[in-house]
């Protein structure tokens, strides 16, 4: 059930044309595309999935679901956080 607040903001984008909806542009570092790179490929040959990424812009953090259980953040440097 959508709050009156998302349904304002639901009708808000919709009546405006794409081009016209500003979008703040944050990009991953080379680092962290690399890493993120690297990860996936180990995911990848141990038959893993990777079920969730997600680039918080609040951290500047790519943060990845791997299985049901495995939770890696990968800072800005290129560090991985794995939880």
């Amino acid at each position: 059930m959508r709050t009156r607040s998302a349904n304002w903001l639901l009708v808000s984008i919709q009546s405006r044309p794409f081009s016209e909806i500003k979008h703040e542009t944050v990009e991953p570092t080379i680092e962290q595309l690399r890493t993120f790179y690297i990860l996936c490929v180990e995911v990848s040959n141990l038959l893993q999935t990777v079920e969730l990424t997600r680039y918080d812009i609040r951290t500047k953090r790519i943060v990845v679901l791997i299985g049901e259980t495995i939770e890696v953040e990968i800072l800005t440097n290129g560090e991985r956080i794995v939880r």
